[in-house]
């Protein structure tokens, strides 16, 4: 079943045809989300709230971008209220503890945060949250000190979640 016709079947009561739109971006969300949040059970926690809304909200979806775009959008922004709840900043992940995402998670995330980051800023994101290098190893692969690069990085990230917190909906 592709895409659309999952969505149309959701849409229309079956919802066993939410877990086809899920299941290939699942431990994407869960390992992005954990690396977010500090830990596996909160990242686990947030994709659940934000897989309830998705769920909930899927008929405000416009099908313009690809389901998984808007949903890691969700997700991102349930990630931002948990952090902002606890009050605390993103801590990473052990690189042990961290599994490598998948390229198309990989690609909708960043797509999705395209108009936020500038390239630099994506690829910080991509060595140190995705990946889960070092700052050294960032520093180094970037050509600048690993401060320097942990520097960009969170103030990039501070940006990121004033973005997807201002004015923003779940249709988007």
């Amino acid at each position: 079943m592709d895409e659309r016709a999952a969505i149309e079947a959701v849409l229309n009561g079956d919802r066993e045809a939410f877990a086809v739109l899920i299941e290939p971006h699942l431990n994407f969300w869960i390992r992005m989300a954990a690396a977010w949040l500090g830990s596996v059970q909160d990242g686990e926690d947030a994709v659940q709230n934000a897989l309830v809304q998705c769920y909930q909200h899927l008929g405000q979806f416009h099908r313009r971008a690809k389901f998984s775009t808007w949903a890691t959008r969700i997700v991102i922004r349930e990630c931002c209220r948990i952090g902002r709840d606890r009050d605390r900043g993103v801590q990473f992940l052990d690189r042990r503890e961290a599994a490598e995402p998948g390229f198309e998670g990989v690609v909708a995330l960043e797509t999705t945060l395209g108009d936020v980051l500038n390239s630099e800023e994506r690829e910080l994101f991509r060595l140190a949250v995705a990946e889960g290098r070092s700052w050294a190893d960032v520093g180094r692969l970037t050509g600048m000190s690993s401060g320097a690069a942990k520097t960009k990085w969170w103030r990039a990230r501070r940006r990121l979640k004033a973005a997807l917190w201002e004015g923003e909906s779940l249709d988007d």
